[in-house]
């Protein structure tokens, strides 16, 4: 999961002029949210620079920058970026966050 902080959904908002609970009632947002979630079980060494698909039904991509990884095995993921198909680019603060149902990285 490239999961965005609160201050990704604060933008969006702002960008729709809309507040939170509109926001919860949008019904696109699960669409949104498995944009953001991948079907494999990946760790920051394991991401490669690549298109992924995500949990979308139509199986939209992402793409995946790591060129400019650090190689953290921790936390302290840097160098990963994401570019999405409007092409706006969000960049990995912190990652390999291993939870019982998959991987989180922060976006």
């Amino acid at each position: 999961v490239f999961a965005p902080n609160n201050d990704a959904f604060y933008r969006l908002m702002s960008e729709l002029y809309i507040e939170l609970e509109d926001l919860i009632k949008l019904p696109s947002l699960k669409q949104v949210l498995f944009y953001h979630i991948l079907n494999d079980y990946v760790l920051a060494p394991s991401l490669k620079t690549a298109n992924y698909v995500t949990a979308r039904s139509d199986k939209q991509t992402v793409y995946v920058n790591t060129q400019n990884y650090n190689g953290a095995t921790n936390f302290a993921v840097d160098g990963i970026y994401l570019v999405d198909n409007q092409h706006d680019q969000s960049n990995v603060l912190f990652g390999n966050v291993e939870a019982k149902n998959g991987v989180v990285h922060v976006i």
